[in-house]
């Protein structure tokens, strides 16, 4: 007899699946329109769409293109024309930008306005701002990247639904595409967080076949944006009844590591997110250090966290040859997927000293990379008395910044000293004998 609790579990595993599919699933489908010939009717593309992702994900995988579609031109087009397989390594930039959660308000002919609560979507900004530090630091695995969370909550009200449904074309990618505009976005990712669990809750038809749970995508205009489904309210930042962090952490992860969907680029949790039986989150506490990892945040068994993220795959781990994106044969699918992020090059830490033997360890990340790129870095006090790091960058523009000591803080620097100062062979801080704060430096 199978109790309530293995149901359970096996309708998290088929819904963690359907994620993972859904998200090739959506790569494929927009492939597919925009390569296959004109000559081929449009209505037996869009029969594509109607495939269960399953079916989608893993096409020329050994499919019977027969179960695909009815058009014998068609099927002869998909067998002449198989799709590009993943690559372990990425192929294009990844992203550079911002992210911004928007509070989404629903319009319904006969039917109450619809929108998740402010406060549950600003504590989903308040996690995210804590998620990305790791996810950028696990992601540089894969190439360079840059992603902050705009603290600013975004609203956008919907013209009116064709009764109680959106569609992803005509409706979720329109949506993003004026909210970049009327926002006057640049360098943005926009996040959609659509709470289901409500019986008036709006749905999402196409959801079952590209994805249960959230997918990330472009649109035709060229705006990244993530699609997140919500199970409750209440939101908390630590999330241990998993209602919206594992699939958002998920989302964002793949979303940096692949910006404009690419059929050649690796879904780099889908091997920790319910695939080949593979369900790992990493833990960190409030300072964004890495505890371990858990197949259930919720369990008692875990160690106290603040925060979880979904699993990021190592790149040397990653199968290019799988169709559902495991994990290579005979792996330690734990060790593939829970391990600490690793070291990003330009990363400024910051450590404490109480004077004790080897005290010094532990570091808060202050700034996320590129700190390598300035000419000098140093610390001192200005006028008032404030404590500051000063940098001069590749313009010798010389600024000013102030650190309050949480995660990746450092940054918006003021512009103290205009040009010409990398021209220094020494530059430095200290006090004269007035104990006033001053800057010295030494011309080359």
């Amino acid at each position: 007899m199978v109790t309530l609790k293995q149901r359970a579990h096996n309708e998290t595993v088929i819904h963690q699946q359907d994620e993972m599919d859904g998200t090739r699933a959506l790569k494929v489908l927009k492939y597919l329109r925009q390569t296959i010939p004109a000559n081929i009717p449009r209505s037996s593309v869009r029969a594509l769409e109607k495939l269960p992702a399953k079916a989608l994900s893993t096409l020329h995988a050994g499919s019977d293109l027969r179960q695909i579609t009815e058009d014998p031109q068609l099927r002869n087009w998909l067998a002449a024309n198989p799709l590009p397989s993943s690559k372990a390594s990425v192929q294009t930039p990844l992203f550079q930008g911002t992210l911004f959660l928007v509070q989404v308000t629903f319009v319904r002919p006969s039917l109450p306005d619809f929108s998740m609560s402010a406060a549950d979507i600003q504590t989903a900004i308040a996690y995210a701002s804590l998620a990305v530090g790791p996810i950028q630091r696990y992601a540089w695995q894969y190439g360079p990247n840059s992603v902050q969370v705009s603290p600013n909550l975004l609203t956008f009200t919907t013209a009116p639904l064709s009764g109680n449904t959106f569609n992803r074309d005509d409706d979720l990618e329109g949506w993003v595409d004026t909210i970049v505009q009327d926002n006057n976005l640049t360098n943005a990712c926009v996040v959609i967080l659509h709470d289901t669990n409500p019986a008036n809750s709006p749905t999402h038809p196409e959801a079952p076949n590209t994805s249960r749970s959230g997918y990330h995508s472009i649109t035709d205009n060229g705006h990244p944006y993530c699609y997140c489904q919500v199970s409750g309210q209440s939101l908390t930042v630590a999330d241990k009844s998993r209602q919206y962090a594992g699939v958002l952490s998920h989302e964002i992860a793949e979303m940096v590591v692949d910006p404009n969907p690419s059929l050649h680029n690796p879904e780099v949790c889908d091997a920790c997110f319910g695939n080949c039986k593979n369900v790992q989150f990493d833990l960190f506490d409030s300072n964004s250090t890495f505890i371990g990892g858990t197949s259930n945040p919720g369990s008692s068994t875990a160690p106290p966290f603040t925060f979880f993220i979904n699993s990021i795959i190592r790149p040397s781990a990653f199968d290019p040859n799988s169709p559902d994106g495991c994990a290579v044969a005979g792996s330690d699918l734990t060790a593939v997927c829970v391990y600490p992020p690793p070291g990003v090059k330009g990363e400024l830490l910051s450590y404490g000293d109480d004077g004790t033997p080897g005290n010094v360890s532990d570091p808060v990340l202050v700034g996320f990379s590129s700190w390598q790129q300035f000419k000098f870095l140093f610390a001192g006090r200005n006028a008032a008395g404030e404590d500051r790091i000063y940098a001069v960058n590749q313009n010798g523009e010389l600024l000013s910044y102030s650190d309050a000591g949480t995660l990746g803080n450092v940054s918006d620097p003021v512009v103290v000293g205009f040009s010409s100062w990398q021209q220094f062979k020494f530059l430095f801080a200290g006090q004269n004998v007035a104990a006033a704060n001053r800057i010295y430096a030494v011309v080359a």
